[in-house]
């Protein structure tokens, strides 16, 4: 019970929140559970019954209490294509190459995934098949649920985990777990601003309603280059979507669907939080030394962020 005399939590304020789940997932007591807001994005609330106001929630929030950045102000930047992943990639195969080395070491790899209904959800994978539905961007915010402390025994138990995710999960990841591990690598987007699955669930709703269809697969950019036009499967065939019906993504460019907290995002800069960052490379080639190199395929920008991902062995990228 609450004393009369003890100071209420208070947690992020709403329009800086990122809905991150730190604070969720660290309360011993499971008082804080994350419910959606009228546009559909998940915030924390509190059951005032069961907080016990011991404070761990604040000490772990990464809004409230952002950790003194550990990156280098000047990351190694790095064109990146993978040859087995570039042709089943939206870009240069950037993650998957990433991953295929975690799992090729018997580690855990947590990615962003459609399951069920479309719904945009953080899952897991130890398998090089598994990775084909963490492949592909996905222009809305991921579910995180109680994935940071089912990560945290992994890391406890020794395990090499892989964890991709936008900049503001990963950092707060980072504020949950409290400590460095060895056996953790981090990788965050580089990230325009999330949307929540509310208005996603809406567009395809009215997109089936419109085409007369129900929609099962649903993709943002197409893979196998740098095509931007989403698509959706119709008959067993994916057909990209043009001109009006194309409403989310043309929203989407003018930042007119995202979180309150995407507009004043304090990690759209440099330092960045992850060991590296990974991006479209565009413009590659436009400005100084020439690339010779196809582009059209797509090709990864990857920066490391930190002195643990540069080894004394250190590749040298692309040079023409």
């Amino acid at each position: 019970m609450n004393s009369k005399n003890s100071t209420m939590i208070e947690l992020a304020p709403h329009n800086l929140c990122t809905g991150c789940t730190s604070c969720a997932n660290t309360c011993p007591h499971h008082a804080i559970t994350m419910q959606a807001d009228g546009e559909g994005f998940l915030y924390p609330a509190i059951d005032r019954n069961l907080c016990v106001e011991c404070g761990l929630c604040t000490k772990r929030c990464p809004i409230l209490l952002p950790e003194q950045q550990k990156n280098e102000s000047s990351p190694k930047a790095f064109a990146l294509w993978s040859y087995p992943d570039r042709t089943v990639s939206s870009s240069g195969g950037a993650f998957s190459a990433f991953a295929r080395s975690v799992i090729k070491k018997g580690g855990r790899v947590w990615g962003a995934a459609f399951v069920g209904k479309l719904k945009c959800r953080h899952v897991e994978s130890d398998s090089l098949d598994g990775l084909a539905a963490l492949r592909g961007s996905k222009y809305v915010q991921s579910d995180l649920g109680s994935v940071f402390s089912l990560i945290k025994e992994e890391l406890q138990q020794g395990t090499q985990v892989l964890f991709c995710g936008t900049p503001c999960q990963v950092a707060g990841l980072q504020a949950y777990l409290h400590k460095g591990y060895d056996n953790l690598l981090t990788l965050d987007l580089a990230c325009h601003g999330v949307p929540s699955d509310a208005i996603l669930q809406a567009y395809i709703k009215k997109l089936s309603v419109k085409k007369g269809i129900n929609i099962d697969k649903f993709e943002f950019r197409r893979l196998n280059g740098w095509g931007k036009a989403p698509a959706v499967e119709i008959r067993g065939k994916l057909c990209p979507i043009y001109g009006i019906d194309d409403l989310y993504m043309r929203a989407f460019d003018r930042s007119a669907l995202f979180r309150l907290s995407c507009y004043s995002c304090p990690y759209a800069r440099i330092p960045r939080v992850g060991d590296c960052t990974i991006a479209d490379f565009w413009g590659i080639g436009r400005h100084g030394k020439p690339f010779k190199q196809n582009v059209l395929k797509g090709v990864s920008l990857v920066l490391a962020n930190n002195k643990r991902q540069i080894t004394k062995k250190e590749k040298k990228p692309y040079r023409n």
